[in-house]
C-alpha cells in the first residue's frame, strides 16, 4: 500500500472540506469506502474523489487540497481523477432503473 494513496478521516475531511464525523458517516453508511477499522481507516484517493463528485463538490478543489496534503505529482493526481470517474459512472450504472 502506498502511502501517497491512502488518506486517514481527519486528512480525508480536510480533503472533503467536511468535519470528521461527516466522513465517519458516510463510511459506515456505505457512501465512502475505506479500509480498516475505527481510528485505522484509511481511505483511498479515488474514493475521495468518486465521493466528491457524487456529492457535488468541486472536483477542482479537492484535487487542490489533495495535492497540498500530500506533495504528489500531476500525473497521480490525474489517475485518481480517472479512477475516481470510473468509479462515479459504475456506481451511477448500478443504480439506475433497468429497463424491461
Amino acid at each position: 500500500m502506498e502511502r501517497e494513496e491512502w488518506f486517514t478521516v481527519p486528512e480525508a475531511a480536510r480533503i472533503l472540506g467536511v468535519g470528521r464525523q461527516a466522513v465517519y458517516d458516510a463510511v459506515r453508511e456505505g457512501r465512502l469506502r475505506a479500509e480498516g477499522q475505527g481510528w485505522a481507516r484509511r481511505i483511498h484517493a479515488a474514493d475521495l474523489l468518486a465521493y466528491a463528485i457524487r456529492t457535488g463538490k468541486d472536483p477542482r478543489a479537492v484535487v487542490q487540497r489533495l495535492q497540498e496534503e500530500r506533495e504528489v505529482s500531476p500525473w497521480e493526481i490525474l489517475g485518481w481523477v480517472l479512477v475516481g470517474l470510473g468509479l462515479a459512472w459504475l456506481l451511477h450504472e448500478l443504480t439506475k432503473p433497468r429497463r424491461t
